[in-house]
């Protein structure tokens, strides 16, 4: 809970970094990063297409493997930790992999050529999905601090960052970041060639991965409470549209970027709990907790 808590402040100094050294050493860290990222991107992207390339692929593909051990770091009292004595798990490889990693490098190479907004998607996508895939958040609880502080987060850095520091702290990053960090959607009936970045309405990587920790939280909930039930999968989908769609009305009506997460946070929280309420169950989603989960299972397992 208390990384929960910390996270706000981390996620602003790592943010406030970024707008710094894209002020003062903007050619440099935009290579790096865009690398980075384009990099971080293709993997995510070869992880998500997994499943379905594994689907249509001979059973011979993901069979088959080489498997190797990765060098280990020598020891070095006071400076790395002692070795351990489990044995060191090894890297496999399967041919299903590789063509994997060949597709997904086929948007990777695209966005590095033409920065085309499809292959940006595409990658972000897969960053996506793998962030909320390997990320558990552990609580209802722990999901609420999370969001909530979030919503302050977002909401300073995009209003209160201008009249403060000069500049929208946000929404420079945001557009000085070239790489597969954002969602990007094409404005109709406007030319690129000729507005350029202007053309295009951005949500960022975070609007969709944070909130989709939280979704994939609640889908847990549905299983653990009543298997195959999807009650509160559906009320959260469903609630975090709506707070897409408030933020598209606000940002045409303002004509002003706008924080997603001002929106998406209340209808992500408020409606869930607003339907538990409704059907005598929001003691058991407030007091939802993996954690406990987990520790009875091995509990079961010692036994």
């Amino acid at each position: 809970m208390g990384d929960a808590q910390a996270f706000p402040l981390v996620a602003s100094a790592g943010l406030f970094s970024l707008f710094l050294a894209f002020t003062f050493f903007k050619e440099y860290v935009t290579v790096i990063l865009t690398v980075y990222a384009l990099g971080l991107g293709t993997f995510s992207t070869a992880s998500m297409i997994a499943p379905a390339v594994d689907a249509v692929l001979p059973s011979w593909f993901t069979t088959a493997s080489v498997s190797f051990t990765l060098p280990t770091v020598p020891h070095i009292p006071y400076v790395t930790d002692p070795p351990s004595e489990e044995p060191e798990e090894p890297v496999v490889i399967t041919p299903s992999n590789v063509v994997c990693f060949l597709l997904s490098s086929v948007f990777g190479v695209w966005y590095y050529l033409e920065e085309h907004f499809a292959a940006n998607n595409v990658l972000g996508m897969g960053l996506a999905v793998t962030g909320i895939e390997y990320i558990n958040l552990g609580s209802f609880q722990i999901g609420c601090i999370l969001l909530s502080g979030l919503f302050f987060y977002d909401v300073f850095w995009v209003f209160l960052s201008k009249p403060l520091i000069g500049s929208n702290v946000m929404v420079t990053v945001a557009k000085s970041f070239k790489g597969p960090i954002k969602f990007l959607f094409k404005k109709p009936e406007c030319d690129v060639l000729e507005k350029g970045a202007e053309c295009f309405s951005l949500l960022g990587l975070g609007d969709v991965v944070l909130p989709g920790l939280f979704i994939a939280l609640l889908l847990r909930f549905d299983e653990q409470r009543q298997p195959g039930s999807r009650v509160y999968f559906y009320t959260v989908l469903v609630a975090y549209l709506l707070g897409l769609v408030a933020t598209y009305v606000a940002m045409m009506w303002s004509e002003h970027a706008q924080p997603a997460l001002l929106y998406l946070v209340p209808s992500c929280i408020l409606i869930p709990a607003l339907v538990a309420l409704l059907r005598g169950e929001f003691g058991e989603l407030y007091k939802y907790s993996e954690e406990e989960e987990e520790e009875e299972g091995e509990g079961e397992k010692d036994k």
